[in-house]
C-alpha cells in the first residue's frame, strides 16, 4: 500500500545491481528465468551495445530456450562443486562432442537451400537463382527442390582442385562463396548466396541446440554479462571545478566519464589502482583517489 500497489496489480520486478553469483540451473531456475527475461527484453530494447555477432549468438540461445520450453528438464545425479566445474572444463575443451563421435554408417551429407549465379552467364540468369544443393563427398549437386534429390540434378560437379573464397560484406548484409571450378573450358566461375540473417542463426544454432531452456538461458545471462556496458549506472555529476555537468558510469569494475551527447567514454579509472575513497553526505562529494599508471 506505501508503494501505490494494490491488491490484484501486475507488478514488474527487475534485478538492480549487476552482480550475480551461484547461479545454479538445477537450484535457481526461477531465478535464472528472471534474469534470462530481464536480460532478453533489454537486448531486444537495445539498452545495450552489442555487435553482429553478439546478436546472432543471443537469437540463436533464445530460439534454444523457446523450443525447448515445453520439454522436461533433464534430471541427472547430484554432482559436487568439483563435477561440476570439471563438465564446465570438458565443455570448453569440446571433449564432450568428441565423445559422442561413433562409426560413420554412411557417407556424410551437407543439404540445404541457397541461391547461385554464374557471373559469365549473367545475360541468362539475370540475377541469383534458387535451388537445393548437396554437398557428399566431394561433389556438388543441385536440383530444383528438396523432392527432385533422386532425380538427376540441374548441376553436378567436383570441388577437387577447386577454388573457394568468402565474398563477405557484413555492413551490405552480403554473404557469398565464389567458386572457381575446373572444367574441360578451363575455370569456370560459381557464387553461391546464403541467406544473411536466417542462415547466420541456424549456424549458431548448430552449436547450442543440445542445450536444455533452463541451460540455453543460462548462457543467454552469461553473454549478457560479458557485454562491456553491462552493470553500468548512470550519474549527472559535476566536477570539482567543472564549469558543466558531466555524465558519469559506475560499472562493477570501474568509473567511467562519458559523452553526454553521443555516450562515449572519455576516461576510466580501474577500482584495481583505487587507493581511497570518501563519501561527504551533508555536501553530497565523492572524493576517489587513484594510482598514477605511467
Amino acid at each position: 500500500m506505501e508503494q501505490g500497489v494494490f491488491e490484484g496489480d501486475i507488478v514488474l520486478l527487475r534485478f538492480k545491481f549487476m552482480t550475480f553469483f551461484d547461479l545454479n540451473p538445477k537450484y535457481d531456475p526461477v531465478r535464472i528465468n528472471q534474469l534470462y527475461e530481464q536480460a532478453k527484453w533489454s537486448i531486444l530494447l537495445d539498452e545495450f551495445d552489442h555487435t553482429e555477432e553478439e546478436a546472432t549468438l543471443f537469437a540463436s540461445l533464445q530460439l534454444q530456450a523457446t523450443l525447448q520450453r515445453d520439454s522436461p528438464e533433464p534430471e541427472g545425479p547430484v554432482k559436487d562443486d568439483v563435477d561440476m566445474m570439471l563438465d564446465e572444463l570438458e565443455q570448453n575443451l569440446d571433449a564432450a562432442a568428441l565423445g559422442r563421435r561413433s562409426d560413420l554408417m554412411q557417407v556424410p551429407e551437407l543439404a540445404d537451400y541457397l541461391k547461385y549465379m554464374k557471373p559469365k552467364k549473367l545475360a541468362a540468369f539475370k540475377g541469383f537463382k534458387r535451388a537445393f544443393f548437396s554437398f557428399r563427398d566431394l561433389y556438388l549437386s543441385y536440383y530444383q527442390s528438396s523432392n527432385d534429390i533422386h532425380q538427376p540434378p540441374l548441376g553436378h560437379f567436383s570441388l577437387k582442385g577447386c577454388e573457394v573464397s568468402p565474398d563477405v560484406s557484413v555492413s551490405q548484409g552480403k554473404y557469398h562463396i565464389k567458386l572457381l571450378v575446373p572444367t574441360a573450358e578451363g575455370m569456370t566461375d560459381f557464387v553461391l548466396k546464403c541467406d544473411t540473417l536466417q542462415q547466420r542463426v541456424a549456424d549458431a544454432h548448430a552449436s547450442v541446440r543440445q542445450l536444455s531452456s533452463t541451460e540455453a538461458k543460462l548462457q543467454y545471462i552469461r553473454a549478457w554479462q560479458a557485454l562491456p556496458e553491462h552493470g553500468m549506472h548512470y550519474f549527472i555529476v559535476r566536477f570539482r571545478n567543472g564549469r558543466k555537468a558531466d555524465l558519469i558510469g559506475v560499472a562493477i569494475n570501474r568509473l567511467v566519464k562519458m559523452n553526454m551527447d553521443n555516450g562515449e567514454s572519455l576516461k576510466t579509472w580501474r577500482f584495481a589502482n583505487m587507493k581511497k575513497w570518501h563519501v561527504n553526505w551533508e555536501i553530497r562529494h565523492l572524493k576517489v583517489r587513484h594510482e598514477i599508471i605511467a
